[in-house]
């Protein structure tokens, strides 16, 4: 698992690297403005990539690990059965609140 993780991170975060190494062997020439948008472009794209990096481990670690796996799932049905309990006791909450407002 943890070479995986390592090589899905190698592979989003390199061309990044590679592209800041271009720019400052390039910084000095005259560039046309073409050449300013394909290469902000492509800045643009690969800093993209960087965002998809830090969401990666999640879905590698959900592909990989069971232990993960079984562990997100009690936490997704804990969470549920939390939410629904709370939109069970909400209605009589609000009816008990009502009939105070009524009463009054």
């Amino acid at each position: 698992m943890l070479l995986i993780q390592i090589i899905v991170n190698v592979i989003l975060s390199l061309p990044v690297t590679i592209y800041l190494f271009y720019a400052g062997l390039t910084q000095y020439y005259k560039k046309s403005m073409f050449r300013i948008f394909i290469e902000n472009y492509v800045y643009n794209m690969f800093s993209l990539l960087q965002y998809i990096n830090a969401a990666a481990s999640f879905y590698v670690y959900s592909l990989t690990s069971r232990t993960f796996r079984k562990e997100l799932y009690c936490l997704i049905v804990y969470c549920s059965s939390k939410l629904k309990q709370y939109m069970i006791d909400r209605p009589a909450a609000l009816l008990t609140r009502l009939s105070h407002n009524i009463a009054s």
